[in-house]
């Protein structure tokens, strides 16, 4: 959308697209180079709890540029487009269970609650991540139903454009769509639009063939062994590591005495690490 050439006029209304949500406001971009942002008090008349309630990713808004802060960042109002009334300027508001998005195929449906489905992580935050899982409004995944085990940081589970199996468990009283990706381990996702979608690694390159899906579980062979753990060959273009700590309930002082090269082993998928490579674990597998 970047097309407008100069610097934002303050006064001005644009059109713009929300592309980033934060306790304190969101982030527009409204066709220049820098996108701005709007202070959470700046974009209801009226007093809200939190941003995501109203807004949500992709969501087309008009702004008015009220100023730039100290490092010639715009500053933005959505609630100043018009005198008193939200409905014009927010666009389809958060409540509206379906938007048009990127994912369209499943645009004139809704989710079936109980039901699996192939997403792509499109935002990262603190509590959580949201799932375009080809409907018209992004869902959330909580980090509690991220995975079966407790996870001190989401971002140590995913990673944006990582492709997931959702199920859907439900709406919260906004209407806002609630994901799970522990409840769809081991379930077969139906067909959508982002069926087979590959995974990438955070350097945005990418990767060709099928990837590994958190929390399944596949045979593997052990190709390498070093002091913090194992590289298992597991059907995939890249080796998976097995930290020594997920090898066993038990203390473990030599790997060898546990496990050779050579050998054949059952793991699980349980995240990846900043650099995109697969982390396992054998003493997770159920």
């Amino acid at each position: 959308m970047k097309n407008n050439t100069g610097t934002p006029l303050i006064g001005e209304v644009y059109q713009g697209t929300v592309v980033g949500l934060q306790r304190y406001g969101a982030f527009v971009n409204f066709g220049f180079e820098q996108d701005g942002l709007v202070p959470i008090k700046e974009i209801s008349h009226s007093h809200i709890e939190t941003v995501e309630s109203v807004l949500s990713l992709r969501q087309p808004v008009s702004v008015k540029v009220i100023g730039f802060d100290q490092r010639g960042f715009p500053k933005l109002s959505i609630k100043a487009v018009s005198g008193g009334s939200d409905s014009d300027h927010l666009g389809e508001s958060r409540g509206s269970s379906f938007r048009k998005t990127r994912s369209a195929g499943n645009m004139a449906q809704k989710p079936v609650e109980g039901t699996v489905y192939n997403g792509v992580v499109v935002k990262i935050v603190d509590f959580g991540a949201f799932i375009d899982f080809g409907f018209g409004q992004d869902g959330m995944v909580h980090i509690s139903q991220i995975a079966p085990h407790r996870i001190p940081d989401v971002r140590s589970e995913l990673e944006e454009k990582q492709a997931v199996r959702v199920k859907f468990i439900g709406f919260d009283d906004r209407g806002r769509i609630k994901l799970s990706i522990k409840e769809a381990i081991g379930h077969t996702a139906v067909d959508g639009p982002l069926a087979g979608q590959p995974r990438y690694s955070r350097d945005d390159s990418a990767q060709s063939g099928p990837q590994p899906v958190i929390g399944e579980t596949y045979e593997g062979t052990v190709v390498k062994i070093i002091s913090s753990g194992i590289f298992v060959k597991f059907g995939f273009a890249k080796d998976g590591m097995v930290h020594v700590r997920e090898i066993s309930d038990e203390h473990i002082n030599n790997i060898e005495d546990v496990v050779s090269v050579g050998d054949t082993v059952t793991v699980k998928v349980i995240g990846f690490d900043d650099q995109g490579r697969t982390k396992l674990s054998i003493k997770q597998v159920e």
